[in-house]
């Protein structure tokens, strides 16, 4: 496996405050995954003083795409992490939008809200603390730690190929901005790519006359999706190919 922290997995970490040392343990067994590049992780901690709370926390539900909830009767009894975050997640996961595990962390009855029919780590969903209750026992809880992490990667592993752009082959490259004429008996195929030139196209997200290819391209990346409009014959068949080749170039996904 190989990464970058251009491509890194948004991670967020919902946890009950009474479990915050097994949540530090967790973190520290991703030292690898965070080196490599693989990951980025997120947790309520990491909100800066004077951090509007609610809001940080919308923003990060609404951004990640790996959910990690670590279970115990705390988790289950408290209203934020299991009304909101868990919810919240919930929906993103139906949507297609994130993946969502639940961590075991302590014994306790986890068969609420459809918790259940996510796999759960460790395997069999085995508590990480089960014969390793005491904060002292960090060392006897590295193996529970290590299977959770060989679980994650497992989905890391699959996310990747799922957001992996798709290759464009040269055929399809050398034949994608031709046009076949069969209505014609002089005019067999016609190189769109001749009549293209820089787009003229508002953007409503940011109020944004866009007049070049460049930017366009820009904002193509940075948005999650882009609808455009225009009149018949204005251009848009050619700019959603101009589009397709250079993000491929890029190595972003176009669909």
């Amino acid at each position: 496996m190989a990464s970058s922290d251009t491509d890194a997995l948004r991670v967020f970490i919902s946890y009950s405050h009474a479990d915050e040392w097994l949540k530090d343990e967790l973190i520290k067994h991703f030292s690898a995954l965070k080196r490599g590049g693989f990951i980025d992780v997120w947790h309520d901690r990491m909100i800066p003083p004077g951090g509007l709370l609610h809001d940080e926390i919308d923003a990060r539900i609404n951004d990640s795409q790996i959910f990690l909830f670590m279970i115990s009767n705390d988790f289950i009894g408290s209203d934020y992490c299991f009304e909101k975050e868990y919810l919240e997640a919930v929906k993103r996961r139906d949507a297609g939008e994130a993946e969502i595990i639940p961590i075991i962390v302590r014994d306790c009855d986890w068969d609420v809200g459809n918790l259940k029919k996510f796999n759960a780590l460790p395997p069999d969903a085995t508590p990480v603390t089960r014969g390793a209750g005491s904060r002292t026992d960090a060392q006897q809880r590295d193996a529970a730690w290590l299977e959770v992490i060989k679980g994650i990667k497992t989905v890391i592993t699959a996310l990747k190929k799922k957001l992996q752009a798709p290759e464009l082959t040269t055929a399809y490259l050398s034949s994608l901005y031709q046009i076949d004429f069969i209505r014609h008996n002089n005019l067999h195929v016609f190189d769109e790519k001749l009549v293209a030139i820089d787009p003229n196209v508002y953007v409503e997200a940011n109020n944004e006359q866009v007049t070049t290819f460049d930017r366009l391209i820009e904002v193509c990346r940075t948005e999650k999706a882009v609808l455009i409009t225009g009149t018949d014959r204005s251009g848009k068949t050619v700019a959603a190919k101009v589009i397709q080749e250079r993000l491929s170039d890029l190595g972003s996904h176009a669909s």
